[in-house]
This record gives structure tokens, C-alpha cells and sequence, in this order.
């Protein structure tokens, strides 16, 4: 009696799996997302075709609302190259967030809503800031090199330049120095702070250290390997009171990459930081954003490696 009792509730058991895996399988057919394989186990599965790659990432496109190339490309598009166009069209994204919110406040202070000192430091023009400090470099600038310099455990620090600061410490500093306070910058203790404030200054100069003419050149020039006295053509071209500051900034690089070792910092890695912090365009549109981040990038890669060679 035991044993056909047994098998009685096995077999109905049996029967309710199926009919709950069936049920199951056809509330996931209805909808379309939820039973899509990972991205990782559909690179991974031998069995996935291209096509198969395709329609997968195009339906996570149509839920994510960004397009993907024209279907008539399906044949030769895999699923990693539907990625990376995903990630490139997040990039490009960011870019424009960038552009616009810098275009923002420039409305902001045309139309009076933001009100600008007229003893600034941070915003003004380069020439202003250099006849208030009565000198050929910002103090700003001298400061916070200086202190990185002079401090070994900070020009050890590993990515120092690439490492963002604390962002409410960094705009107390900015208050402090646009009010004539800039012994408070000997106050700080953490070197990314420090980095933080002086690539703050160079991006918010009213024009950049480095007219954009002048950077394309610099990009050109790094891209065919000119030599070093075509660079210095251009050098000379740059406006005769921004020339100081840029040479006090290459030499401070030229110092932080003779400890490479310790803070990881190369000559492609401190382009990279501080070539969008020398020059940028007047106008950027969303379509050159990439583009113009490239002219920024191996512009200023093109002048660390110059002043490596002459100043180190």
C-alpha cells in the first residue's frame, strides 16, 4: 500500500512539474527581455551566430533607446562591435553633457544671474589675473606647483594627476584664493586637492593657456613625429604673457616624471589629464566632441614630451 501511494504522488508530481515548466516557459515567451542570455554566455556559446549577436543587442537597444548601424550591416556586425558602438555613444553622450553645461553658465553670466567679482582669480582672463599678482605667473599657479614639488610624499603619490580631488574642498580653496586668501592653499593635506584647484584654474581661464589654432598644430605635429624645432615655431607663436605660465607647468611635469615609478604618471597619462585643461575650441559641437577631445589629448602630450627632453 506504501509503495502504490508512493508512486501515485510521484507520478502526480510528475505531471505538475511539467505543466508548471510549461507554463513557466510560456509566461517567459511573452516577454521578449526576459529570457535574453547574458552578454558574457552569449560570447562565450560556439552556438551564437553573428545574427543571432545582433538581435539580442538590438532589442537591449530598443529598451535602452539608443540605435544601432542599419540592418543591412547584420551579416558582418558582431556582438562585440554592438557593444563598443554602445559605449561610444555613452561617451559621446557625456561630451555633450560637458559642452552644454559649460555653455549654461556662460548664459548664466551674460544675463546677469551669475555675478562675477571683478577681482577674480578663477574665470578672469589670464593678463588680469597676472596685473593683480604683479607678476609673470599666477601665485596660484606658482603655489601649487611649489608645494607638490617641495613635499616628496606627494610627488610619490600614484596617479596624482589623474585622481580627482574632493570637490567641496577644492571650491572652499577657489573662494579663498578669488578672496585674496592664498596662504590657505599651505593649509591643505591631500596632494589631489592640490592637483585638483590648479587644473580647476587652467579650465576656467577665460581664454585657454594655449590658443586651439596653435594646439591643432601641436597635434599635427606629434602625429607625423616632427622635430623639435618645428615645435618650437609654435611655441613662439603663443601669446608672449601665457608663454611663462605654460613653461612653469612643463617643468612641474618634467619634475613629477622623473618619479614615474612611484606615481605612475607617464608622459601620454599627464596629456591625457591636462591637454583639455590647456586649450579648448570657442565652440564645440556635439558632432566634433571626439574629435576635438583627440586634438586636446595629443596636443599635450606633444608638449610634455617636448619639454621632457629640454627641461628635465
Amino acid at each position: 500500500g506504501w509503495i502504490a501511494s508512493t508512486g501515485v504522488a510521484s507520478v502526480f508530481g510528475l505531471i505538475r512539474i511539467q505543466f508548471g515548466t510549461a507554463a513557466n516557459t510560456e509566461r517567459m515567451s511573452n516577454n521578449k527581455f526576459l529570457h535574453l542570455p547574458s552578454v558574457d554566455d552569449t560570447a562565450l556559446s560556439p552556438t551564437v551566430d553573428r545574427q543571432n549577436s545582433y538581435e539580442i543587442e538590438e532589442a537591449r537597444a530598443q529598451k535602452k533607446n539608443y540605435s544601432l548601424p542599419a540592418p543591412e550591416r547584420r551579416s558582418t556586425f558582431s556582438l562585440r562591435k554592438a557593444l563598443y558602438y554602445k559605449n561610444w555613444l555613452s561617451l559621446k553622450k557625456r561630451l555633450q553633457n560637458l559642452r552644454l553645461f559649460k555653455e549654461k553658465k556662460l548664459d548664466l553670466i551674460k544675463r546677469g544671474i551669475i555675478k562675477l567679482s571683478k577681482d577674480r582669480v578663477f574665470g578672469a582672463e589670464l593678463d588680469v589675473v597676472l596685473k593683480m599678482d604683479n607678476d609673470d605667473i599666477p601665485v596660484v599657479v606658482n603655489m601649487c606647483c611649489s608645494l607638490i614639488e617641495n613635499n616628496e610624499v606627494w610627488k610619490t603619490t600614484e596617479f596624482i594627476y589623474r585622481q580627482p580631488g574632493n570637490i567641496t574642498k577644492i571650491q572652499t580653496l577657489r573662494m579663498k584664493v578669488d578672496e585674496g586668501k592664498v596662504s590657505a592653499l599651505e593649509k591643505v593635506k591631500n596632494v589631489h586637492d592640490m592637483t585638483g584647484l590648479l587644473k580647476l584654474f587652467l579650465r576656467e581661464l577665460a581664454q585657454p593657456l594655449i590658443p586651439w589654432k596653435y594646439m591643432q598644430d601641436f597635434k599635427n605635429l606629434h602625429e607625423s613625429k616632427a622635430k623639435r624645432e618645428e615645435i618650437e615655431k609654435v611655441l613662439k607663436r603663443i601669446p608672449p604673457t601665457h608663454l611663462p605660465t605654460l613653461k612653469r607647468i612643463m617643468r612641474h611635469l618634467c619634475l613629477l616624471l622623473q618619479g614615474g615609478d612611484s606615481n605612475k604618471m607617464s608622459i601620454p597619462a599627464l596629456g591625457m589629464v591636462l591637454g583639455p585643461c590647456l586649450s579648448w575650441p570657442e565652440i564645440n559641437p556635439g558632432n566634433l566632441a571626439l574629435i576635438n577631445s583627440k586634438i586636446q589629448i595629443h596636443g599635450g602630450t606633444c608638449l610634455v614630451a617636448h619639454f621632457s627632453v629640454g627641461l628635465q
